[in-house]
């Protein structure tokens, strides 16, 4: 049945990653006709900063997952249980931190952005990306119980 669940899951993630490298050669130019090369920049530096905050992380998420391979092929949930509550209290308090240290990133990634662009504007698209890697940690730690049982392919399926 593993085996099984590895070979859909690579399938799976090949064709949501082609669909998504097709879509994003499809939907750049359009978006930089559209919005024009500042705004592309724009979002290239604060995807950067972004990605800086993920540090906290620290993959813990990796780690955990290997956790739950023994549990979940032993059915015993009451460990399954015990980590995953770890999992929900340890990704609040890495929300958190995102949050305490984003929002001083803010006004670096903001006054790295040259030009006649509005600061109100910038800090509120920089908190937006902020907002949305905060929501991703929400569910997170449930995500890791579908990855751990080699059930990737429903995530892959939802994300593209």
């Amino acid at each position: 049945m593993r085996t099984r669940n590895s070979i859909l899951n690579i399938f799976f993630t090949c064709l949501c990653y082609l669909l998504i490298v097709v879509s994003n050669f499809f939907m750049k130019p359009i978006f930089v006709q559209c919005l024009g090369t500042e705004y592309d920049g724009i979002e290239f530096t604060f995807s950067n900063f972004i990605y800086f905050l993920e540090i906290v992380e620290i993959g813990l998420g990796m780690s955990m997952i290997y956790k739950l391979y023994d549990p979940i092929s032993k059915n015993d949930f009451v460990r399954v249980s015990f980590i995953l509550r770890f999992l929900k209290k340890s990704y609040f308090v890495i929300m958190c931190l995102i949050v305490t240290l984003g929002i001083p990133c803010s006004i670096f990634a903001v006054k790295t952005i040259g030009g006649s662009f509005s600061k109100s504007w910038l800090f509120f698209i920089f908190y937006l990306h902020l907002l949305d890697l905060i929501c991703s940690y929400l569910y997170f730690y449930k995500s890791i119980m579908i990855i751990a049982d080699q059930r990737f392919r429903v995530i892959g399926m939802i994300r593209s």
